[in-house]
C-alpha cells in the first residue's frame, strides 16, 4: 500500500462507498472535515490499487485509532503502512482487526477494550418505529447534570473507561455532542427516558451510536423508541440506510424489533499502552 495524496481524496471515498456500513468512521471524517482534516482531526489514508481503481483503504487517526477497510485482504500491505506508526487502537470488521492485531504482534500488548459485536444495518423503508410514551428532543432540551450521570456511567459500563476518566471524557463528549446536534432524548415532560446519538453521518447514511437508558428504566422499549424516532427524523431530510453494532442480546433484539438485520461482526480494542506500536 501507499501513502494517499489529495489526489486520491475522490477515489478513496468511491472505494469507502462500496460498502459504507462497514466504513463509517472514515467516511464520516471525510464527510466533516475533508481529506486534510481539521484542527486536530485527521485520517491519514494508504491504498491499495487494482488497475486503475482503490480497491482497498488503511486509515489512521491522529489519536492512533487504525480503521481497516481491506476488503481484499491486503493485510501485509496495510501491516507495513503502520509498522511505524503508534498504534492506540484498531476498530472495523471482526476479521479485519484480528487479522491487523495479530500481524503487528500486538496480540499479547494490554488493552483497555476488546470487545466483538454483531453488526446491523437497515433501509429505513422498512423502520418499524413503536408506540409508547416521550418524545424526541435534542440534548440541549434535558437536564445537564443528569445528562452528563448517563454519559459517565456510558463511559464506564459499555466503553469500559476507567471511572478516573469517565467523567473528563463524558463532559468533553457532552460538548462535542451540543455542537454537532447528533445527540437526542427520549422525553416524557420534563424526565428524561433514553439517549440515542449518530457518530457517523453522511447524506444517505447514518451510525448510531451512544444508545443508552439508566438501569432503572430498562425493559420498557424506551431505546429502541428513542432511535426509531432519530431515524424517522433522518428519513425525513433524506437518510435511506443506517448501520449499528450491538453491546448485548438486549440491544440485539431491540434493534431487530424496529427492522435491523445482521451482516456481521465488529470489533473494537484499544491499547492500555497507547504507544503499543510506536
Amino acid at each position: 500500500m501507499r501513502r494517499a495524496t489529495t489526489a486520491d481524496a475522490a477515489a478513496i471515498t468511491s472505494c469507502l462507498r462500496t460498502a459504507p456500513h462497514n466504513a463509517m468512521f472514515p467516511l464520516g471524517f471525510l464527510q466533516r472535515d475533508g481529506f486534510m482534516g481539521a484542527e486536530g482531526r485527521r485520517l491519514t489514508f494508504w491504498v491499495n490499487k487494482g488497475g486503475n481503481e482503490i480497491t482497498d483503504v488503511m486509515a489512521l487517526s491522529n489519536a492512533g485509532i487504525a480503521l481497516p477497510f481491506l476488503p481484499n485482504a491486503t493485510y501485509l500491505g496495510a501491516v507495513r503502512a503502520l509498522e511505524n506508526e503508534a498504534i492506540s487502537g484498531i476498530i472495523g470488521p471482526r476479521d479485519q482487526v484480528r487479522a491487523l492485531r495479530s500481524l503487528l504482534g500486538l496480540d499479547d500488548s494490554p488493552v483497555t477494550l476488546d470487545q466483538e459485536e454483531p453488526h446491523f444495518a437497515l433501509s429505513l423503508g422498512r423502520l418499524r418505529t413503536p408506540e409508547g410514551p416521550g418524545v424526541l428532543r435534542p440534548l440541549s432540551g434535558a437536564d445537564r447534570a443528569t445528562m452528563l450521570d448517563w454519559m459517565t456511567d456510558y463511559q464506564i459500563r459499555t466503553l469500559l473507561t476507567p471511572p478516573d476518566k469517565a467523567r473528563d471524557m463524558a463532559e468533553a463528549g457532552y460538548e462535542r455532542a451540543l455542537a454537532a446536534d447528533n445527540r437526542r432524548v427520549l422525553m416524557a415532560g420534563k424526565t428524561p427516558l433514553a439517549m440515542t446519538a449518530f457518530n457517523a453521518q453522511l447524506p444517505d447514511i447514518v451510525q448510531i451510536g451512544g444508545v443508552y437508558t439508566p438501569p432503572e428504566q430498562r425493559s420498557n422499549g424506551y431505546a429502541r423508541r428513542a432511535v426509531a424516532l432519530h431515524l424517522e427524523e433522518a428519513r425525513s431530510r433524506g437518510v435511506i440506510q443506517a448501520t449499528l453494532s450491538a453491546a448485548n442480546p438486549a440491544a440485539e433484539r431491540a434493534y431487530e424489533s424496529i427492522g435491523f438485520k445482521r451482516v456481521g461482526h465488529w470489533a473494537f480494542v484499544l491499547f492500555a499502552d497507547e504507544n503499543a506500536n510506536g
